[in-house]
């Protein structure tokens, strides 16, 4: 459809519009919007056809160039070849596009791009993005750490590895996320002291993973809603030896000193203070 407007914008030829069988509708408001908008009569026809008809209007000799996609694409190029006059043709034949993220692109405006580009109209787009690749980081391997190969090793006891697996286990049932499967690291097992590293989202101040030291590879995540918000959160613990805040300071340099301190002003000190 993009070649046959830029050949009506040239002013060379009319269009005809055969739309897919599966959105008939879409083509005749299509042109519709094309006539309210002022476009001459019979510049734009919407043809219904099915595709031996269709093979017929490409090899008319009033038919100079035919773009489609992958269903017909073969037969509109051995049709479009085999007629008087070598109709010309631009062949879409769709596609499974792929996107690249390099180590320096800026994620936040990547990440919103991207998933735009793979969900828009429901992905049902000739150009969404259906693969995405990116580089790979720093793997974690659980294991033995006298070997040369694992980089994560066990818990100082079996008693400790348990409360991890308990404080992972019952965020969980109460409604979290686990995003690492644990059959990644096949040395975590049961009654061992190797536990994975977890990542969980689904979070909430009512979960002991979140409200109780882990003191171990898990970590919560949780969305917040405004700038205020994750301030009341991040003070809402017993606990207080550090806290960060990352974020462009260069670009929100006011905003984002002014919850810094915030957020560090008052923070309890939880460590033993000695006498001098």
């Amino acid at each position: 459809m993009n070649e046959g407007y830029r050949r009506y914008r040239r002013g060379s030829d009319a269009v005809l519009l055969k739309p897919s069988p599966q959105t008939p509708i879409t083509a005749e408001r299509f042109a519709i919007a094309f006539t309210r908008a002022g476009l001459p009569e019979n510049l734009l026809e919407v043809v219904h056809l099915s595709p031996e008809p269709a093979s017929d209007v490409i090899k008319h000799p009033s038919v100079n160039f035919v773009t489609g996609s992958v269903a017909v694409g073969r037969v509109i190029a051995e049709t479009a070849a085999n007629a008087d006059g070598l109709t010309g043709s631009a062949l879409e034949l769709g596609g499974k596009d792929p996107a690249y993220v390099a180590p320096d692109a800026d994620l936040d405006y990547t990440a919103a791009e991207l998933v735009d580009g793979a969900f828009f109209n429901s992905g049902q787009s000739c150009c969404a993005i259906e693969r995405i690749y990116v580089h790979d980081t720093k793997s974690y391997r659980l294991g033995d750490l006298t070997s040369t190969d694992p980089n994560l090793g066990p818990f100082v006891s079996f008693a400790s590895a348990e409360k991890i697996r308990k404080q992972v286990a019952y965020a969980i049932q109460q409604g979290a996320k686990a995003l690492i499967p644990e059959d990644l690291f096949v040395a975590a097992k049961a009654g061992t002291a190797f536990v994975p590293p977890q990542v969980l989202v689904n979070v909430n101040h009512s979960m002991v993973l979140i409200t109780e030291e882990t003191f171990g590879p898990m970590v919560g995540i949780q969305k917040v809603s405004s700038a205020s918000s994750p301030i009341s959160l991040m003070h809402d613990s017993k606990y207080g030896l550090t806290a960060s805040v990352w974020t462009n300071v260069e670009a929100n340099a006011s905003s984002r000193s002014s919850e810094a301190e915030d957020l560090f002003r008052g923070r309890r000190e939880t460590s033993t203070e000695h006498p001098s």
